[in-house]
Parts: C-alpha cells; sequence; structure tokens
C-alpha cells in the first residue's frame, strides 16, 4: 500500500516539475520575443523629474550631395533627360533596402511622345558604369518600367555604392547589351551629339508609273517603334508625299515595292503608314517608312522598285544624304 502512495506522489512530482519545465519555456520565449522587438526599435531616455521617457525616433538622414547633369537623349522613342546625381546613405522615398552604404540616385525626366507605352524595365537596361570600369545594376526606381503612350513624367532609380563616389567620373549606360547602346558621362552638360537624332528635308522628287513621289524628311536614330536599334544598326525614317495628277489610279502593297539601299544593304520597311493607293487626281498623300540599316550610314536611296502588283515596268530612285 505505501508502496503504491510513494509511486503516486513520485508521479504528481514529476508531473508538476514537468508543467513549470514546460511554462519556464514559453516564459522564456516571450520575454525573447519581447527584448527583440524592443531592440528593433531605436529609443532614447530623458531625465525628467519624476521618471524616464522612451520614445520612439526616426534616424535623421543627412543630406544627399547633388551634381546637375542635364543631359537629354532618347532611348526606345522615350526622350530621357538626366537631371542631376544625387548621393546619400539613403533617401526618405526609398522603398527597398539595400546593403551598401551608399546609394547614388539618378533624378531622370521621361517624356515619351508616341501613342505606344515605352516596353523596357530599368533592371534590364540601365548600368551605372563606376571608375574602375564595373558596373552596377538598380536595385530601386520610382518606377518600374518606362512610360505609358503621350505620357511627361520625373522619376528616379538607385544603384548601390560601397562609397562616395566622384559623380564626374561615373557614366550611365542605357540599352541591353544587344542594342544600340547610349553611354552619359554623368557630368555638367556632357557632350552626348553623336547620340541625337539627325534629320534632313531633301524636297526631291521622282516618277513613279502614274504617281510624283517627293521625300519631304529623312531621320537617323538609334529608336524606332517604341524600341531599340539592335547593336550595331540605326533607323531611317522616311516622310514621304504621294501626287497623282493623271488620269489613272495608283495602287500597290508598300512593302511589295519600297525599299531603302545604303551600301550593299537594301532594306525592306520595317513599317510604314505609307497609303495604298492614290486616285486620279488625288494628291497631297502623306506617310512614313521605317528602315533598318547599319549604324554609321551615310549615304542612301529611295528605291521604288519595278513591280508587277503597281504596274511599274522600270524602278524609280531618290538619292540623299544624312551626314
Amino acid at each position: 500500500m505505501l508502496g503504491q502512495i510513494g509511486c503516486g506522489v513520485l508521479a504528481i512530482i514529476l508531473l508538476a516539475v514537468a508543467i513549470c519545465g514546460g511554462a519556464g519555456y514559453f516564459v522564456y520565449h516571450a520575454i525573447s520575443s519581447n527584448v527583440n522587438k524592443a531592440n528593433q526599435t531605436t529609443s532614447y531616455t530623458t531625465g525628467n523629474t519624476g521618471g524616464n521617457n522612451t520614445n520612439d525616433v526616426t534616424p535623421t538622414l543627412a543630406p544627399p550631395t547633388t551634381s546637375p547633369v542635364n543631359a537629354t537623349v532618347k532611348y526606345a522613342d522615350v526622350d530621357m533627360t538626366i537631371v542631376d546625381v544625387k548621393q546619400a546613405g539613403g533617401f526618405p522615398d526609398e522603398t527597398n533596402s539595400s546593403s551598401s552604404s551608399v546609394i547614388v540616385r539618378i533624378d531622370l525626366k521621361e517624356m515619351n511622345k508616341t501613342d505606344r507605352a515605352s516596353n523596357y524595365y530599368y533592371g534590364d537596361v540601365m548600368r551605372l558604369i563606376m571608375p574602375d570600369g564595373t558596373s552596377a545594376t538598380p536595385f530601386n526606381a520610382k518606377y518600374i518600367s518606362g512610360p505609358d503612350a503621350s505620357v511627361s513624367r520625373t522619376d528616379w532609380v538607385d544603384f548601390p555604392a560601397t562609397s562616395n563616389v566622384d559623380a564626374s567620373k561615373l557614366t550611365l549606360q542605357l540599352g541591353k547589351a544587344d542594342e544600340a547602346q547610349i553611354d552619359v558621362p554623368l557630368t555638367g552638360n556632357p557632350d552626348v551629339t553623336k547620340y541625337q537624332p539627325k534629320t534632313i528635308n531633301p524636297n526631291k522628287s521622282t516618277s513613279y508609273v502614274s504617281t510624283n513621289w517627293t521625300l519631304l524628311s529623312a531621320t537617323a536614330q538609334l529608336s524606332g517603334n517604341n524600341q531599340q536599334a539592335p547593336k550595331g544598326q540605326m533607323f531611317v525614317i522616311l516622310t514621304l508625299r504621294i501626287d497623282n495628277n493623271s488620269g489613272q489610279s495608283f495602287s500597290g502593297y508598300p512593302g511589295d515595292y519600297v525599299r531603302l539601299q545604303t551600301g550593299d544593304t537594301k532594306a525592306s520597311p520595317e513599317s510604314e503608314s505609307l497609303p495604298l493607293g492614290a486616285a486620279a487626281g488625288q494628291t497631297n498623300q502623306r506617310g512614313n517608312v521605317l528602315f533598318l540599316v547599319p549604324q554609321g550610314s551615310t549615304n542612301f536611296t529611295l528605291l521604288l522598285l519595278a513591280s508587277t502588283s503597281t504596274g511599274a515596268t522600270q524602278q524609280s530612285s531618290i538619292p540623299f544624304q544624312i551626314q
């Protein structure tokens, strides 16, 4: 009997120890959790009479250093102005954390004058080239991608850096590795002339079947159709006028007979907005044709080919130069 009582007492004691031990475990983790939460908040203690006051505070960010740039280039049909470069340990509107000690922010103004949305992402098409030749990828931006159709806006893109750098020795690179890249030195008013579109107004004409064709303007640039040209290539955009002063109607699909010759390249249209024809007596029919040609080309010839689809028995041409 005593043996049974002894066993019962022993069981009760063991149960009590187990309960106390489990409670201690949860109490420990509760305290530990509260300590961790407290450590995540910056606090200070004041010596006011009657006790201590502990308040949450937000660390004050040092003002950034700002270096003006003011350079405008066209990337993927978007006019992009690099306004300035800022460097700081952080910015009040920063939404993504970075392990870097310094953030380099590029302030931008963007204008998409086209009727189509741009289709690039900053993380894909922007790199910050450091003085030692290494490159940094953006880790944050005000907007994730380029502007929509007919939108003008301000923007910023952030890059990580290990320390403050001389902004004048930085370069912003626009474009993927397989695109016609644009390198903008981040100095005050850098020379970006070689990246600017070049436009001429030849006003040259030629006869084709029953019509008269006039080349009103020609523009060479690194973007078109809201895209950046492939590496080593550029776009040439022609604006044409078609006048039919005859009594014979004209029709034909431009993709069949319109070409642009430069060197050994005879390019077909990438896109066009030319009319499919001109009725007898119809004049001032206008449209654009966009071609992709080798970058650096300067001598061109617009070709209107002999074609059964238009009834042309011989080729017509308009030569021009874009220097």
